[in-house]
């Protein structure tokens, strides 16, 4: 994770539709490997996010989604700006602006 330059929320279909949509027009190499990390817990039940990376342009980029029963927005968002300071976030709805900082 240290590598990583943007993160993106997207779940497994946006993540597919963006690759669907740039993975020939832009440098893309996708990452098998991806791992998943309880955050915390809201009202009893854990917090669980799923992590995995492509490169794009060289850079890599760390795609995440939240997938517990219960998922709290704010407290996932927190964990990744405390955790990684520094590292912009998007939405799968924004990916421009990773793809933009990637160019550079």
């Amino acid at each position: 994770m240290d590598q990583v330059v943007y993160f993106v929320e997207a779940n497994s279909f946006e993540k597919h539709s963006l690759w669907k949509e740039y993975h020939e027009k832009i440098d893309w190499k996708q990452e098998s490997e991806g791992f998943g990390n309880t955050v915390g817990e809201f009202g009893g039940e854990p917090i669980f996010i799923n992590f995995n990376f492509a490169y794009l342009y060289g850079k890599l980029i760390c795609f995440y989604d939240a997938t517990s029963n219960v998922v709290n927005h704010q407290m996932v968002e927190s964990y990744i700006k405390k955790k990684y300071k520094g590292i912009s976030l998007t939405d799968a709805n924004n990916f421009g602006t990773a793809l933009n900082f990637c160019k550079k």
